[in-house]
């Protein structure tokens, strides 16, 4: 029993990390270059309803699009953050939004090898985040191990 248990903690703790250094090292390792854009476009889109036991939940995201030029050629983007972010509460985007008004001067950060790649929020944030959340769900692993190993 205690091997199924052991095995079954590794399997919900030990494989998601291998996705969060993966992506920590991803986001380490591009070389984001930064340039000026423009707020061409704010506002709240509504995502699919998340259905919870009969029950539709509406979900809200950010709807904001900027405009940058690279080596002379225009180009647009929708993305706010690395992380997508999405709320049941409208007022939660709304507040997020009121940072970017149309018409403002934003830095943009962008993959130079994939400019479709751009974000306003500087990407290698998130570096410390999946790097965090690895060993998060490694340090629950043993503690959970160990707790089981003792009492079963």
């Amino acid at each position: 029993m205690k091997i199924a248990c052991i095995l079954f903690l590794a399997v919900t703790l030990l494989i998601p990390p291998i996705y969060g250094f993966r992506e920590a090292r991803r986001l380490s390792r591009t070389k984001f270059s930064k340039t000026r854009g423009r707020i061409i476009h704010s506002g709240i889109t509504g995502a699919e309803p998340l259905v919870e036991v009969n029950k539709a939940i509406p979900m809200f995201g950010p709807d904001v699009r900027y405009s940058f030029a690279i080596d002379g050629d225009d180009h647009e983007g929708r993305d706010l953050s690395y992380a997508k972010k999405a709320s049941s509460r409208r007022e939660d985007i709304e507040r997020m939004i009121s940072a970017y008004t149309v018409g403002d001067i934003v830095d943009v950060y962008y993959d130079p090898d994939d400019i479709s790649a751009c974000y306003l929020i500087d990407p290698t944030r998130f570096v410390v985040f999946h790097l965090a959340w690895a060993v998060s769900c490694i340090a629950i692993f043993f503690l959970l191990s160990s707790v089981i190993w003792i009492v079963i």
